[in-house]
C-alpha cells in the first residue's frame, strides 16, 4: 500500500498538468460511463477474435479512466462509487472474453485478479491494475507472430 499512494498521487498531478487547464461540459460519471462502453466494445472485439481492436479499445478506455478524475477535480465532484462501478465492469467485460478467447491458465488468472479487486477495498487493500495487465497482456499477443 505504501507505494501505491505515491504512483496514484504521479498520475494525477501529471494528468492535472496536462488537461488541467480546460474546461469540460461534462460530468466525471459521464466520463466514466464512457470509458465503461469502451470496455464492452472492446471485450466484444477480443470475442470475436481481434486483439488489435480489443487493446485499442482498452487504451481509450485507460486514458478516459484518468481523464474522468481530472473532470472530477476540477468540477468538485466526489463520486468515487461510479468510478469504482465502471472500472470493475470494464474488468470483468474483458475477463469474460479473455476467458472465452484465451488459454485456460490466462481467463483463470485474470478471473483471480478481478475477484481480488471486487473483494480487496473491503480492508482497505488497493486494487490492482488489472486493466494494465490486459493491456501487457494484449501487446505481448500482438507482438507473438
Amino acid at each position: 500500500m505504501a507505494i501505491h499512494e505515491p504512483l496514484t498521487e504521479v498520475r494525477k498531478t501529471w494528468a492535472d498538468r496536462v488537461f488541467g487547464g480546460w474546461t469540460f461540459p461534462v460530468s466525471a460519471a459521464e466520463v466514466s460511463r464512457v470509458s465503461a462502453w469502451m470496455c464492452l466494445f472492446g471485450a466484444v472485439a477480443r470475442f470475436q477474435g481481434s486483439i488489435g481492436w480489443a487493446f485499442g479499445w482498452l487504451a481509450a478506455a485507460l486514458v478516459l479512466d484518468v481523464f474522468d478524475g481530472v473532470v472530477a477535480r476540477q468540477r468538485g465532484e466526489n463520486s468515487p462509487e461510479i468510478d469504482w462501478a465502471a472500472d470493475r465492469f470494464g474488468e470483468l467485460v474483458f475477463v469474460g472474453a479473455v476467458l472465452a478467447r484465451d488459454p485456460l491458465w490466462v481467463g483463470l488468472t485474470f478471473a483471480g485478479g478481478y475477484v481480488a479487486n471486487v473483494f480487496l477495498p473491503i480492508r482497505r487493500i488497493p486494487v490492482l491494475p488489472l486493466r494494465h495487465a490486459l493491456g501487457v497482456y494484449f501487446i505481448a499477443r500482438l507482438a507473438m507472430p
